[in-house]
């Protein structure tokens, strides 16, 4: 039997479950095989939570040594395929008392993310904060495709979103749509993608939108005019009309 194990290329104490591998006794036929393909290999498995497939019941033939060859045919969408053919010879003088051979560990890049930050300049008593802002929607673009739209984030209560995983390369961000009560902001904002990372490049350096709309606080006090503010007694159930 032949054992192997997938692990993730950001930590590799973290294994992969559900990738297909398949099993071949032809290095020609593991070459030329693909996902789609149902003939060229002799087994298959997909990684358990454990991310080990076991290729089990292989025979030698008489010369009493064989070598085989395994690869990755498919991977879930957050990791990068890795279709290298990998082989191994097992031989019956030299694990007849060890039938379970162990390959090394195979290994998966994630695929990178994009992590951003919304915030808006909002002037309360004179002091001005950067809040963050729920509701920005951002498309995200391949900067050598411009008109594809890959994915859309869109901002959480916190004002962050952050991606699925994407193939590596550099992507452009455009706003296409604000959060209310600010304005759209029409600038673009480049990122590059890299495997096992997550590029926070715009929520180091929070995208700012500027508000269209303004507010006020209106206070109600029970007292005269000339009282100071701490002898006054607020109101409540008063009723204004803003015109």
């Amino acid at each position: 039997s032949i054992q192997i194990t997938k692990v993730n290329g950001r930590d590799d104490s973290l294994t992969v479950q559900g990738a297909v591998l398949r099993l071949y006794d032809d290095r020609g036929k593991a070459d030329a095989d693909t996902a789609a393909d149902t003939d060229n290999h002799i087994a298959e498995a997909t990684t358990g939570s454990d991310g080990r497939v076991t290729f089990r019941e292989l025979t030698v033939g008489s010369t009493g040594t064989k070598t085989f060859y395994y690869k990755e045919v498919s991977v879930p969408d957050a990791y990068v395929l890795d279709d290298t053919v990998h082989e191994i010879t097992i031989s019956y003088a030299a694990n007849n008392g060890n039938p379970l051979i162990t390959a090394s560990n195979l290994v998966n890049d994630e695929k990178g993310k994009i992590q951003i930050l919304k915030v808006g300049d909002w002037t309360v008593g004179g002091t001005t904060d950067e809040v963050p802002l729920e509701g920005a929607e951002f498309g995200v673009y391949r900067k050598d495709d411009p008109d594809t739209l890959v994915t859309t984030l869109v901002t959480g209560e916190d004002g962050t979103a952050i991606s699925g995983g994407l193939d590596a390369g550099t992507y452009i961000l455009k706003e296409t749509k604000a959060p209310d009560g600010f304005a759209s902001n029409d600038k673009t904002y480049e990122v590059t993608v890299e495997n096992n990372k997550t590029d926070t490049t715009w929520y180091d350096t929070p995208i700012e939108n500027v508000a269209n709309e303004g507010r006020f606080v209106l206070k109600k006090y029970d007292g005269s005019d000339s009282a100071a503010s701490d002898d006054l007694t607020g109101l409540t159930g008063a009723v204004f009309e803003l015109y």
